[in-house]
């Protein structure tokens, strides 16, 4: 399949950018405001995540982060947004920034489980420990 070269400056407006009629450019956000990812629609589906969805160490988890090098975790707000953004997309195939961090079949599905659990996570807890809590650490001294 031949493909037409882009203009090497071609600006994006709006949430995507259709490059061919398989290959689409869908602005994400995430760590930055103009976080993209590349889906192509092939059998499969696939998708270029770059930095913007982490795959995780095993290949079978992905993340979501406002800063890598300072762990800092995105915000559920900007989480449920890409979720909600991929929700229609299929794609057994995520590709990752990074060497050996790909993922090869259901990525789809393990973008909504990752999701879930990340917003899970994000959920506030009761800071303050339970009278039980407190009973039993004294019981133990």
């Amino acid at each position: 399949m031949n493909y037409a070269p882009l203009p090497c400056n071609k600006t994006v407006r709006g949430e995507s950018l259709s490059l061919t009629s398989q290959i689409r450019l869908i602005r994400l956000g995430g760590h930055f405001a103009g976080g993209s990812v590349l889906h192509w629609s092939t059998e499969e589906g696939v998708l270029l995540a770059g930095d913007i969805i982490q795959v995780t160490p095993g290949a079978d988890a992905v993340s979501f982060m406002w800063s890598y090098p300072n762990l800092l975790p995105l915000p559920a707000q900007s989480v449920c947004s890409i979720r909600d953004r991929l929700a229609p997309l299929r794609f057994a195939k995520i590709y990752g920034a990074f060497n050996g961090q790909n993922i090869l079949q259901r990525g789809d599905d393990i973008v909504r489980q990752s999701s879930a659990k990340y917003l899970s996570c994000l959920q506030p807890i009761d800071a303050s420990p339970s009278e039980e809590t407190l009973t039993r650490a004294h019981a133990t001294q």
